[in-house]
């Protein structure tokens, strides 16, 4: 885990360095150290599962540990685990192919003392974050009762926009809660489903510059994310195992950007269950939903809050969305003629804890029970 830290804090400090150069062939050749490096660690950690394997193969007469320890073997636990594809690490040096600065992933520590890994893997993205935080906004996801996750990570791309993101929303919610009857306003503009530019109080629109262009970058780079994570997800970096993949706000949208992406592809599979939380995006925009309920393999969770005012307000100017996912969930009916790929979409409505958007990150522990039965 060390050497995964040095690793990371190597590769930020070159991604900064050399902001303004191009890498030409040292990209790759810096790209082939993480994946070795990334390789090695992953492959020792790996290898402790070994004699849960070997047992679960002796049952299917496959030779158990005997099979383990050849080469067939090895790289068999290699492919699963992610050593194949280098694993999650050495990924985070080829972002500027994205025009992304920063792009790397961290784990969550295991439940127990075990370091045997999981058949499955989970990816979790925040959409803002807290700078004074020390842990992954996701670290209540570990402690839910019930809820299995295997070996769970923690996407961050552009922390310091993520961070910024997170001050606009503080500001300009203690900004517009100063007034009473602005505070009322605001709530039926949102329960009457106007969110229109001109349908907001003039005090807010001004309150609104605040927020607007970290907003607008958060946007940018959340799907620029959303692509590059498809690279990493067709390279089989996890491991030939499912994965899961969580998101709030634009974490939400990078993994909804993901998902098209791979649909493009047509790699269909990859992605077992997602879970899209107070997502900004056209919940209308039936094509799209097609396309993610069609990719993923399982479930299609949508978060939402009827009482969420502040990301009603953020798409106030896109007049052609009349209604956010994040904030009204999804239509299972444009799938009626479709029943399989209707049961797969499921809207989870979280208007009784989150008030505004701020709120997927201040109470994700009380959001986190709720998902965990979809999990």
């Amino acid at each position: 885990r060390a050497a995964e830290a040095q690793l990371g804090d190597a590769s930020a400090k070159a991604l900064e360095e050399d902001k303004k150069h191009s890498w030409g062939w040292q990209k790759y050749l810096a790209a082939g150290a993480g994946v070795a490096v990334a390789g090695t660690l992953v492959g020792v950690t790996a290898g402790l599962a070994a004699p849960l394997m070997a047992a679960g193969m002796g049952a299917m007469g496959i030779g158990g540990l005997g099979f383990l320890a050849t080469t067939g073997g090895a790289a068999m636990i290699g492919s699963l685990f992610g050593v194949a594809g280098g694993g999650l690490i050495g990924k985070r040096f080829q972002t500027r192919l994205r025009g992304l600065h920063e792009f790397y992933f961290t784990q969550l520590p295991l439940q127990t003392s075990s370091k045997t890994h999981a058949l499955h893997a989970t990816i979790m993205i925040p959409g803002f974050i807290d700078a004074a935080a020390s842990v992954s906004p996701f670290t209540p996801l570990r402690d839910a009762m019930g809820v299995d996750v295997g070996d769970a990570f923690t996407l961050y791309f552009e922390t310091k926009e993520l961070q910024a993101l997170q001050g606009a929303f503080a500001e300009f919610v203690n900004g517009s809660a100063k007034s009473a009857a602005m505070s009322l306003v605001l709530k039926q503009t949102v329960l009457s489903g106007m969110i229109g530019a001109l349908a907001w109080p003039l005090a807010i629109l001004k309150l609104g510059q605040l927020i607007d262009t970290p907003w607008a970058v958060g946007l940018e780079r959340a799907k620029r994310a959303g692509k590059l994570l498809a690279d990493v997800l067709v390279s089989r970096a996890h491991g030939k195992r499912p994965v899961t993949l969580i998101g709030y706000s634009i974490g939400a949208l990078a993994i909804f950007t993901c998902v098209q992406e791979l649909h493009k592809r047509k790699a269909y599979g990859l992605v077992e269950t997602v879970v899209l939380l107070g997502m900004p995006a056209n919940s209308e925009n039936n094509d799209a939903w097609l396309k993610c309920c069609e990719c993923v393999s399982r479930t299609v969770v949508v978060g939402y809050s009827e009482n969420d005012w502040v990301l009603a307000f953020l798409f106030r100017a896109h007049a052609f969305c009349k209604s956010l996912a994040g904030v009204s969930g999804v239509n299972v009916e444009m799938f009626r003629d479709q029943p399989l790929l209707q049961r797969k979409l499921r809207c989870l409505d979280l208007s009784h804890i989150v008030a505004q958007h701020a709120d997927y990150l201040d109470k994700m522990d009380e959001i986190i029970l709720e998902v965990g039965r979809f999990l």
